[in-house]
């Protein structure tokens, strides 16, 4: 009896984890919103401090760059991140985006 209840057990937190792991599935726009931040970060290391209008054009192409190029692939549990270029710059799953863009 109390070996059915061990299993009974694991069975209902793999359960509950599964549930918690689908229901906090990042979103496309959280995989593009991860890609713009890290976007950002290595294009600012190559602008000269004194640019004046820099940060605003920045953002306003990576922001059309990652909305045409970022896509989602979902996997229930957990998705990725892909470019038209690369087929994997990040992972998300349980609410959180991880991008794997290195300077080139």
């Amino acid at each position: 009896m109390l070996k059915s209840l061990k299993i009974m057990n694991k069975i209902a937190f793999s359960v509950v984890i599964l549930l918690f792991a689908i229901l906090t599935n990042p979103s496309k726009i959280d995989h593009q919103n991860a890609v713009k931040e890290e976007l950002k970060i290595l294009i600012q290391e190559d602008i000269p401090d004194g640019a004046i209008f820099a940060d605003s054009i920045i953002d306003s192409m990576v922001d059309i760059r990652v909305k045409k190029e970022v896509k989602r692939n979902n996997f229930i549990i957990f998705s990725t991140t892909k470019t038209i270029n690369h087929p994997f710059v990040g992972i998300g799953a349980f609410g959180f985006v991880f991008c794997f863009i290195a300077k080139q």
